[in-house]
């Protein structure tokens, strides 16, 4: 593209003067372009030069006081060409050479882009400066550069009408600097991640280095840990001394060894928290020690997980323990009800034997009542669920509780009058509320005071206080004491199995665990808060039932004799004994199976004449479900009672039938001969 050029004597060109290290030239509109430098020795140096420069003349000159927005138009829609060009600059844009870029415009050489607008605009800002530029440029092929422009206007009379820039390409540099920034930003989100530290240790024990967000979490600046290394050190639990003190026994020794170790750290809010130390050394070429790195980890979230599953493992192995001691007890005690209600038929009312009988089988109902709660303690029993009135139930335990403390401790109930109705076992849950009145005495030697309190509550889907708890409707119930306090590191094990905080012969450390497990069979929930010398809060909810109080049944329950063919099967022959005594005084014929093997010889033998199987679940050597389900293929419609010590509905029979039922062991007398009179009544409709 042709240009006119025309002599200026009077106007030099610093910029150009200094860019081209040539004698300084003059530039004007009109023919002679040059006056000091010849047109070819300047096209020849930005040939070969390595600088990277373009000079732009605008034809009518552009306003320097223009508004901004008017400025940048004026930039580009003036009429104007590229006079001169570098072949760096103008491969580095893209285009290939400097002949691609005279006579072209400045719009066709830095089209108005994003990018070359906030250019121009930065430059304006800038008040026409010649400070440097950095600016993304779009190439025609797609690809970005990074450019740091300068730009150089011939300003006269407020106008100028020619322009030079220079640009560099910092596309690499640009690129280092932003890996740099990432790599950066990538390390200090590593390093101020909350819950972690990094610590940098000197084999001296001078802390050089720690993560600036240790204030936040101990409340300390890194300043003066760096200043006191020995300010941890006030932190640490006492009973965690040795633990923590291994680092820093391998720092002494200046040991290449690599080091874990756990430990308990006081933070800024009074708390402690279990805390993961690896310490790593950095070893230079001649195998000495230059410093040491520790990460530490905040691991309480994962010891209190632990605690958890452990609470959890030694609750099942307790409860397995305790459900077979229950088993073989619930098995003696219901020969020993069986023949107390015998006996009692037996004896008028006036002998003077009749009392003592009955007070013993007080004594075996009350026993049976304790054997529910073994089994309660390893979740094998479904609790005697009705709907009880909740008043009723805080009130008499409050009346009760009055008399297990000393005057010099008072009992408070607070309660509200509409107080929601709620399904549970009623004795099992004022044991519970009993066990903590009692402890809440133990733990005010000197006098105080236990409330018992409670309110209706709405337990929500992401609950802080009442996690993994089925959202729903609960009445919560809260026993308080103004005693010792439980200190901080118990509150995680006190519902653990044999652990108290009573001296010794005082407590067994199954009271709370029993409780606890009361509760969640209950679908509910406890948890504990307390305070060294302020008092303890024991709180636990269950959950609202939604069927009214049913009204007491006064009628009494008359038992029909019989005369059917019962088969018995039992592996206890004091169960068996006493069994086959109350059956046969009640007019049935019993036939006496002791275990799987003699109950299917024994069916084979009087098929045609049994009428109903009597069969014990958790026998020795078989469970009764496979012995049940073989005697139904052979009689669909046999009638079927199981009994089981473990008191709980565990049969699964794949033989479906209407005639089974359930009766746990301890059992009344009476309430046998019901339930088999009930089947039989029940089967003969059927047939």
């Amino acid at each position: 593209m042709a240009s006119n050029k025309s002599s200026d004597t009077s106007t030099e060109d610093p910029f150009v003067a200094r860019s081209l290290a040539v004698q300084k030239v003059s530039l004007d509109t009109s023919d002679t372009l040059y006056k000091q430098a010849d047109e070819s020795d300047l096209h020849f140096m930005l040939t070969v030069t390595t600088a990277r420069i373009a000079g732009f003349v605008f034809s009518e000159g552009i306003d320097i006081s223009l508004p901004r927005e008017q400025f940048i138009d004026a930039l580009w829609g003036a009429e104007s060409f590229c006079t001169a060009a570098s072949n760096t600059l103008a491969r580095d844009i893209g285009l290939d050479g400097r002949e691609a870029m005279e006579g072209a415009s400045f719009a066709e050489i830095f089209p108005a882009t994003t990018n070359n607008f906030e250019t121009v605009n930065t430059w304006f800002s800038n008040a026409l400066s010649d400070e440097p530029i950095t600016s993304l440029f779009v190439l025609p092929d797609e690809s970005k550069r990074y450019f740091q422009f300068y730009f150089h206007p011939d300003i006269k009379n407020g106008h100028f009408n020619r322009l030079w820039i220079i640009a560099r390409d910092i596309t690499r540099p640009h690129q280092a600097m932003v890996e740099l920034r990432t790599a950066e930003e990538h390390y200090r989100t590593l390093v101020e991640r909350p819950g972690l530290l990094l610590v940098r240790t000197t084999p001296e024990g001078s802390i050089t280095y720690i993560s600036p967000h240790v204030t936040n979490v101990l409340g300390f600046s890194t300043r003066e840990f760096i200043e006191n290394p020995s300010l941890i050190r006030s932190l640490i639990h006492p009973e965690d001394e040795e633990a923590f003190s291994l680092p820093i026994l391998v720092r002494k020794n200046k040991s290449t060894e690599t080091v874990e170790t756990e430990y308990r750290v006081r933070f800024s809010d009074g708390s402690y928290h279990w805390i993961f130390e690896r310490q790593t050394p950095k070893i230079d070429a001649e195998a000495s020690v230059l410093y040491y790195d520790s990460v530490i980890l905040d691991i309480q979230e994962r010891k209190q997980l632990e605690n958890q599953l452990r609470h959890a493992q030694r609750m099942e192995t307790l409860g397995t323990l305790t459900g077979g001691i229950a088993h073989d007890f619930n098995n003696y005690l219901a020969a020993i009800l069986g023949q107390l209600n015998l006996a009692s038929d037996k004896i008028p009312e006036d002998h003077p034997s009749f009392a003592n009988i009955t007070m013993a089988e007080q004594a075996a109902l009350n026993c049976s009542a304790m054997s529910r709660r073994l089994l309660s303690f390893g979740r094998r029993t479904e609790f005697r669920a009705r709907v009880l009135h909740s008043c009723e139930l805080l009130t008499s335990t409050e009346k009760l509780l009055r008399h297990a403390v000393p005057a010099d401790i008072e009992t408070t109930l607070t309660i509200p009058d509409n107080l929601p109705a709620i399904n549970g076992d009623f004795t099992e849950l004022q044991q519970v509320l009993l066990n903590l009145g009692i402890n809440a005495r133990d733990a005010m030697p000197a006098g105080g005071t236990i409330t018992i309190a409670a309110r209706p509550i709405t337990v929500n889907k992401n609950s802080d206080r009442w996690p993994n708890t089925t959202p729903g409707e609960y009445v919560e119930i809260a026993v308080t004491d103004t005693g010792t306090g439980i200190p901080q590191a118990y509150l995680d094990l006190i519902f653990d199995p044999y652990f108290t905080t009573k001296s010794e012969h005082r407590g067994s450390g199954l009271g709370l665990s029993l409780s606890y497990s009361i509760i969640q069979a209950h679908n509910g929930a406890m948890t504990v808060s307390s305070t060294e010398g302020r008092g303890s809060t024991f709180s636990m909810i269950l959950p609202v039932s939604q069927e009214p109080i049913p009204r007491e049944s006064v009628e009494p329950v008359i038992i029909v004799r019989g005369s059917e063919s019962i088969l018995v099967v039992d592996d206890d022959p004091m169960v068996l004994a006493m069994v086959n005594a109350a059956l046969t005084h009640q007019g049935y014929r019993v036939i006496e199976a002791r275990d799987a093997r003699e109950a299917l010889e024994k069916f084979d033998a009087h098929a045609a004449e049994i009428d109903l199987l009597l069969l014990d679940y958790s026998m020795h050597g078989q469970r009764g479900d496979s012995v049940a389900s073989a005697l139904l293929k052979k009689n669909p419609q046999l009638p079927v009672l199981l009994t089981s010590g473990y008191s709980e509905n565990l049969f699964d029979i794949p033989v479906q039938s209407d005639c089974i039922d359930f009766i746990a062991k301890p059992y009344p007398v009476p309430e046998l001969l019901q339930s088999i009179r009930n089947l039989l009544d029940l089967a003969a409709e059927y047939s």
